[in-house]
């Protein structure tokens, strides 16, 4: 079973497990979504459940005011040890288009008169103003903080062992601009060490070869003997590449921790997307070359790329602004 096969399967069995014990109307809308990922249904249905909870259920008898005041209370904002947050709209996007989905359902098999979303438009996703990602010389930075470790003596001392996989996870994401998610999902057979690619498994189960250099493959070696180490210690067995101190594969939030641990003294707030953003603009900068960032980060529109190339303009804009003041 390949890595994403697994994630599906453990998506699939989490899914069945939440729809359990719900009222018909939820399991039938599960099974109407066959055809999508099981990213999108787990969102499309977890949100679903959150929204008739709210309402009792009684989801036929609402009026477009009260899905407003639904999105208003549970949706725009959440709270953080009571402070008032507001959400993205990428966020409020997502879980009205749950909602939308829903009751499209409802309304196409006749358990719902009239769509009381129809009206309602989605936020506008506002492209991020500023990307953010590492240089070159916080990218060594961090290198150097898995190498010696964070926080407390006792927590550099649990780290040792994982550094390899650490830097593994950290330097395969800023030199390739994998998702986290296909980073998480890559087996030991996936590597390729004398051509030096990993066959990875994208949306779509499009099949992309993933080409790395000797730095990296260097460091993926290390992390490999590690590994076999870690394994035999619980005589535990994995074909994933990547596996937790439970020596099962890693978890996209456990990578979202490791990130997050090592970027504690970088003043950016990064998170795992934010290598893809990294490997995007450092790549831009060096090559001017927006196709080959493309097919880099295997976008299937240029267009989604484009915006890395107009960071770096602006930067350039302002590089002239400072530099007009000389005069």
């Amino acid at each position: 079973m390949n890595g994403r096969e697994e994630h599906t399967r453990i998506i699939e069995e989490k899914l069945m497990r939440r729809i359990k014990n719900e009222p018909k109307i939820i399991t039938d809308f599960y099974y109407s979504l066959q055809n999508y990922t099981s990213r999108t249904k787990s969102s499309y249905v977890n949100y679903s459940i959150d929204f008739c909870r709210y309402f009792n259920y009684k989801v036929n008898e609402l009026k477009p005011v009260d899905i407003t005041r639904y999105l208003e209370e549970k949706v725009h904002y959440r709270y953080e040890n009571n402070v008032k947050i507001e959400n993205k709209e990428s966020i409020r996007a997502l879980k009205l288009s749950a909602i939308k989905k829903f009751y499209a359902y409802l309304c196409e098999n006749d358990q719902c008169d009239k769509n009381p979303t129809e009206y309602i438009k989605p936020p506008k996703v506002r492209e991020e103003k500023t990307i953010t990602y590492l240089t070159p010389f916080e990218i060594a930075r961090v290198q150097l903080n898995i190498q010696k470790g964070c926080g407390t003596q006792r927590e550099k001392s649990r780290q040792e062992k994982w550094k390899n996989r650490d830097l593994a996870i950290f330097t395969l994401g800023v030199t390739t601009g994998l998702r986290c998610s296909a980073i998480t999902e890559i087996n030991i057979d996936d590597i390729d060490y004398d051509k030096n690619f990993i066959r990875v498994i994208e949306k779509g189960n499009v099949i992309r070869p993933i080409y790395f250099g000797d730095n990296l493959k260097s460091i993926l070696l290390s992390w490999e003997e590690d590994r076999k180490k870690l394994l035999q210690e619980t005589n535990s067995q994995s074909n994933a590449l990547f596996i937790s101190n439970r020596r099962t594969r890693i978890a996209q939030r456990t990578v979202g921790d490791i990130i997050e641990k090592y970027t504690r003294n970088i003043d950016k707030k990064i998170s795992p997307h934010k290598l893809r953003s990294t490997c995007a603009m450092n790549l831009y900068e060096k090559t001017s070359d927006i196709y080959m960032v493309s097919e880099t980060l295997g976008h299937k529109n240029i267009k989604t790329t484009s915006k890395y190339a107009r960071a770096t303009e602006k930067k350039m804009r302002n590089a002239a602004n400072m530099l007009d003041k000389l005069i």
